[in-house]
């Protein structure tokens, strides 16, 4: 979910990619979309934050992706969004989030879990560690928790580059590309863990330099828990961790060593992401084929946004024509038997 003009939701963009990719690896044929439905697939919806209409997408076969580091009465979900996670298939990406909105009740709809895994390949245009120019690098608008820890850092000598502005996709990826450590420190004292981000990061090959949280228990894949070097909220804790500054040789090879063991996993893959979505589509499918299909096409004029679950035609420029019509002769293209189509 992308609402016209929104640059915060193309936070998601990059988890997106991601499941894209790696679904994909499996011999998969997956689009992208942004605002739209596939009929004939099962749809991976990221942002549900931002806003989804469960009415429109009634009848599909969509399973929303949370991608959100939640807490019991966490605030960084609206209201409205949990609510609709607690009736809808979940994809979650933050381990422990799915308590917010399951509660272990006979018939809740399923949950998997999926954290991204390593690229199969590693770009030649990939620069050696020892050879980035910036040192740690920290994403996102800081709360004053994480103010005041940078600021702490700071007076100990240790810079830290930001960017405060939306960046996703291929452009993040180059800037993280940059960096010899990704910094990601806690929202606030009792905030859990991003772990998509950790995940995101590590796989393009940016090691993660990750504040542990104080005598929390964090349960975590063992490849991550490996390959994340944590640190207190302490001056010692930070000064071990970055082991003479994050441009050192020492810095460098700790920070290579917990990369290595990231990469060599295990890691859980795209199998739960799959059996949840052809469960997904096994209960939809019976719905879709009892009931008579009506279709609906909408005229979409210039910086219009598309509605889930129409056809959308674009508007020639000047042509005066009702907004939207729904049409009994057109019907969307038939489910193939078998495996599914997907889209993300």
């Amino acid at each position: 979910m992308h609402p016209w003009g929104d640059t915060q939701a193309l936070e998601t963009l990059d988890a997106a990619l991601a499941l894209r990719a790696e679904l994909q690896a499996a011999g998969l044929s997956v689009t992208l979309a942004r605002q739209q439905l596939r009929p004939d697939a099962v749809n991976f919806v990221f942002g549900v934050q931002y806003g989804f209409d469960a009415a429109a997408a009634a009848g599909q076969a969509c399973v929303l992706v949370n991608t959100v580091p939640l807490k019991p009465g966490s605030l960084e979900m609206p209201p409205a969004a949990l609510r609709l996670l607690k009736r809808w298939p979940v994809l979650e990406t933050q381990p422990g989030s799915e308590a917010c909105y399951r509660s272990g009740q006979p018939g809740e709809p399923a949950v998997a879990h999926w954290l991204p895994g390593p690229l199969q390949a590693v770009p030649n245009t990939t620069t050696p560690l020892a050879q980035r120019p910036l040192g740690l690098l920290m994403p996102g608008e800081a709360t004053a928790r994480q103010g005041a820890l940078l600021a702490g850092m700071a007076q100990m000598g240790i810079g830290v580059e930001r960017w405060s502005h939306s960046l996703a996709g291929p452009e993040r990826q180059a800037l993280c590309g940059q960096a010899r450590a990704m910094l990601m420190l806690l929202r606030e004292d009792d905030a859990p863990v991003d772990a998509l981000g950790m995940a995101l990061a590590l796989r393009h090959g940016t090691p993660v330099l990750a504040e542990r949280p104080n005598n929390a228990q964090i349960s975590l894949p063992p490849a991550l828990m490996a390959g994340v070097q944590w640190f207190e909220p302490t001056p010692q804790s930070l000064t071990q961790a970055l082991a003479g500054g994050a441009m050192s040789e020492g810095f460098v090879a700790q920070a290579e060593q917990a990369l290595a063991q990231w990469q060599a996993g295990p890691h859980a893959g795209i199998a739960a992401a799959l059996a949840l979505a052809e469960a997904t589509w096994a209960a939809s499918s019976s719905a879709r084929q009892a009931a008579p299909v009506l279709d609906r096409l909408r005229l979409l004029g210039a910086n219009e946004a598309r509605w889930p679950g129409w056809w959308h035609v674009r508007a020639p420029q000047g042509l005066q024509a009702p907004i939207a019509t729904r049409c009994w002769t057109w019907a969307p293209p038939c489910p193939p038997p078998g495996r599914p189509a997907w889209a993300a």
